[in-house]
């Protein structure tokens, strides 16, 4: 039921509160798709409840086996999203993204990566893990994917070149189903790394300058940063960056 009201974004505290006492009387019979629903809907609807997320965590630790991709991504994303410190839960939920490796599609590759990152763990054989299970997957990823994988290597500064290089020929063929943000993600990510993509860059630029209308400040930041952190020049693309701002 919490799911159902946090998909349609519906906020409401006494309910959920009851939600949460009586679910941590039955947390030791909840299976690993309870978790990761609750937690979701918790996380979803920002309303971090500290006891209930802990108990979850503990049988989610005991129970990391059972999960399976979307189940992990999901329950990762939830306390990543909420800024939960949880080190034995996430490393419980590496070890069994590994195993489940590849059996991985793309939106729990990059849900995954930006749970790891968000969170500031720089877990090196996840990573790695995640851009093999990435790689012959590549076409099945949505702006959104590759904008969050791509920001997740650089917060974690991971210089993955051949993970960085598919995703940038994909945002190449795609940058027309982006937004703003994720333009504008995707330039400072690669910028940041760095991992130089003359190409990408060019896309990027005509994009802007054709949509400067739709960036919000945030992203004109991050987009006047990357440009002067690679050294990049297109005087389209400086020009509407200037009007805008």
């Amino acid at each position: 039921m919490a799911w159902a009201w946090a998909s349609m974004r519906f906020l409401d505290i006494p309910f959920l509160e009851a939600i949460s006492r009586q679910a941590r009387k039955l947390i030791p019979e909840f299976s690993v798709q309870n978790v990761a629903s609750l937690s979701w809907a918790f996380a979803k609807l920002l309303v971090q409840d500290s006891q209930l997320l802990k108990a979850m965590s503990h049988h989610a630790q005991v129970r990391s086996l059972e999960f399976d991709g979307q189940q992990l991504s999901n329950t990762a994303w939830a306390y990543a999203k909420l800024g939960i410190e949880d080190e034995p839960l996430m490393q419980a939920l590496s070890l069994q993204a590994l195993r489940l490796s590849s059996q991985l599609g793309p939106q729990e590759i990059s849900n995954i990566s930006w749970a790891f990152a968000s969170s500031l763990i720089l877990d090196r054989p996840l990573f790695y893990g995640l851009s093999q299970a990435a790689l012959p997957c590549m076409t099945a990823f949505d702006a959104q994917g590759l904008a969050m994988s791509a920001w997740s290597l650089a917060t974690c500064q991971l210089k993955n070149e051949l993970w960085l290089s598919a995703i940038a020929d994909q945002a190449i063929l795609k940058l027309s189903e982006f937004d703003m943000q994720y333009v504008a993600i995707t330039a400072w990510a690669f910028a940041t790394v760095p991992v130089f993509k003359a190409p990408l860059m060019d896309a990027i630029s005509e994009e802007v300058a054709s949509h400067i209308v739709d960036c919000g400040p945030q992203s004109l930041a991050n987009l006047a940063l990357a440009c002067a952190r690679v050294k990049y020049v297109n005087i389209r693309l400086l020009d509407a960056l200037a009007i805008a701002a």
